[in-house]
């Protein structure tokens, strides 16, 4: 167990190959197996180092957790030590899979380099986050975790912000930029006609060419300043028109008489202003 400061507490909590002799376990205090043993001249027992700094603590005053004796000493032991240092041990992730076997004195290298255990979780070195559970967002500070075994495929097939380029344009940035802000403006992405037409994968920079030949766009009558409110669709703008001819031809009157009432309107107005 590590304190806040990085110093461990207690002694080794491990998962051994063999049984442990018992004069290498702390003596009364957290019964694990000796971290920086120390010997008592008082009744010969070992003890972990900070096991013994606690006790003290706790208790206000320097007293053997075994003996009671008070002005007591105590010194390093460092053939038991050696003798720790060389049991045999199953790696810390053993349980996940990792089948590492080993000296307690080699686990710290195993678990921390490069080449080490694979079932060490680290950070992404893109530095990717993952979402908070509590708000769903992603923090800069939420980095993402992987283990070691898995963060060549994490950065190549799943990182967010792994190099990417848009399969449209060849454009490269990060996965999440191109797979979201990039895909709402990319020229060539491909766009069903909105019309529902038979064309499909219309890029986006040919979408206004192609709804403006697309036989199902919706189009207005060239009658419709003159009071026509029919709209169709390209592929029957002919036959409406066609169609329509008697019905055009007597727009085209009403609108003409409500003109030329308009026109006679303006006149008396004018002539009644003039006479003004």
């Amino acid at each position: 167990m590590a304190s806040r400061t990085g110093v461990q507490y207690r002694g080794y909590d491990y998962e051994f190959v063999e049984e442990v002799p018992e004069e290498l376990v702390c003596s009364a205090i957290c019964t694990k197996v000796l971290r920086d043993p120390h010997l008592t001249d008082c009744c010969g027992q070992h003890f972990c180092n900070s096991c013994l700094q606690r006790w003290f603590k706790r208790q206000g005053k320097q007293v053997c957790p075994h003996c009671r004796m008070e002005r007591f000493s105590r010194i390093l032991d460092k053939p038991v030590k050696r003798r720790i240092d060389q049991l045999k041990m199953h790696c810390t992730n053993h349980k996940a899979g990792c089948e590492w076997v080993g000296e307690l004195s080699s686990v710290q290298t195993h678990l921390n380099s490069d080449s080490g255990c694979g079932y060490v979780e680290v950070d992404c070195t893109n530095r990717c986050t993952e979402c908070c559970s509590n708000c769903g967002s992603r923090h800069t500070s939420n980095l993402l975790k992987v283990r070691r075994k898995d963060l060549a495929r994490h950065l190549e097939q799943e990182c967010p912000k792994r190099r990417y380029k848009c399969k449209h344009c060849k454009k490269e940035d990060t996965y999440e930029t191109i797979t979201t802000t990039h895909y709402s403006e990319c020229p060539n992405y491909p766009l069903d006609c909105p019309n529902e037409c038979e064309t499909t994968e219309i890029k986006r920079a040919e979408m206004d060419q192609h709804r403006s030949k697309c036989p199902l766009e919706p189009v207005e009558c060239p009658f419709r300043e003159a009071g026509c409110q029919v709209k169709v669709v390209r592929k029957e703008f002919e036959s409406h028109m066609a169609n329509s001819q008697q019905q055009h031809l007597l727009t085209l009157m009403g609108a003409f008489r409500l003109a030329k009432a308009d026109l006679e309107t303006m006149k008396v107005e004018k002539g009644d202003l003039e006479a003004n």
